[in-house]
């Protein structure tokens, strides 16, 4: 079931390679080959393979896998014929494959297929190409398959492929009226290039500030999200604005900052370097650039007299 049959004929002074199967050895080039085979269809695959080779002036019997045919007829009246069998069980090709030639092959992650297919087919989100899927060219719609990409017009025509288009970073679609704008206060919107599919759900949507944060009008990454003066925010280690900390100062759209040494913070919502008090008693900070920052003693004090 679900073969195609297949008949070849090499002469004695011709041995080579019929339907894939080596059949001429050295001591092989005195017979006439007959190969009858029965190879999957496409959209199956092999699973296994039953071969045999008889000679037909051996004896009368009708063997298993022998059909009538003119070609092996004629030959087996000469004699000197040897006849190959190449019987092949088959497996329809599953989900996400293609099956062509009796083998099987997964489909790209940028293709698909359905069970029984002899090719693969482009996704949403990609045309096809020469030898593979290419992503969407920009500012376009891919449906998949073999549809070409349509392109985008902004303001919306009317199309129905404009309600999918991309909207440039900053920038987020207004699903209630099919229109790009600009991203609202508190999110960012990275925007996106080309299509990743062609339903809303496939699209890239505002994302919101961390907990405590705010962001400007229009805003297209999280780094221009921004906490409030004495808290922080590191995007790789917390998903909130954290308060800053003993030892620490967080000036508004800044990175945390260490108070210098020997000194710490009262509050743990420090704001300044100037937060930063020196632990040592009749010493105060230094009022030079952040750098340079150090303990010094109060006035009134003598560098001996009080302990740094």
């Amino acid at each position: 079931m679900n073969t195609r049959s297949s008949i070849d004929y090499l002469s004695a002074d011709n041995t080579s390679m019929i339907s894939g199967s080596v059949i001429a050895q050295a001591n092989e080039s005195q017979y006439n080959h007959v190969h009858l085979a029965c190879l999957c269809q496409a959209g199956f695959y092999m699973i296994k393979t039953h071969r045999k080779q008889y000679l037909t002036d051996a004896t009368d019997l009708l063997y298993q896998y022998e059909w009538d045919h003119a070609l092996l007829q004629e030959k087996s009246k000469t004699g000197n014929t040897k006849i190959h069998t190449h019987i092949e069980t088959c497996r329809m090709c599953e989900v996400g494959w293609k099956c062509s030639n009796s083998e099987r092959t997964k489909c790209e992650t940028s293709a698909t297929s359905l069970a029984g297919s002899s090719s693969c087919s482009c996704i949403a989100g990609y045309l096809k190409g020469p030898d593979s899927c290419l992503p969407c060219p920009l500012n376009s719609v891919c449906y998949g398959g073999n549809a070409a990409a349509l392109p985008c017009s902004r303001p919306q025509t009317g199309r129905i492929e404009d309600n999918y288009c991309p909207c440039p970073p900053g920038q987020i679609l207004n699903a209630a009226i099919w229109r790009c704008e600009e991203c609202p206060p508190h999110f960012y919107c990275a925007g996106f290039t080309n299509m990743t599919g062609v339903a809303p759900s496939q699209t890239t949507f505002a994302r919101k500030c961390p907990y405590g944060a705010t962001s400007a009008l229009s805003s297209v990454d999280i780094l221009n999200c921004s906490c409030a003066e004495g808290y922080f925010f590191e995007a790789l280690v917390a998903k909130n604005c954290l308060a800053c900390d003993s030892g620490y100062y967080c000036t508004k759209n800044m990175p945390r900052r260490v108070c210098p040494p020997a000194t710490s913070t009262v509050s743990s919502l420090s704001t300044s370097v100037q937060d930063c008090v020196c632990s040592a008693e009749n010493t105060q900070l230094s009022r030079s650039n952040f750098t340079e920052q150090t303990c010094v003693c109060r006035a009134g004090w003598l560098q001996k007299r009080c302990v740094l």
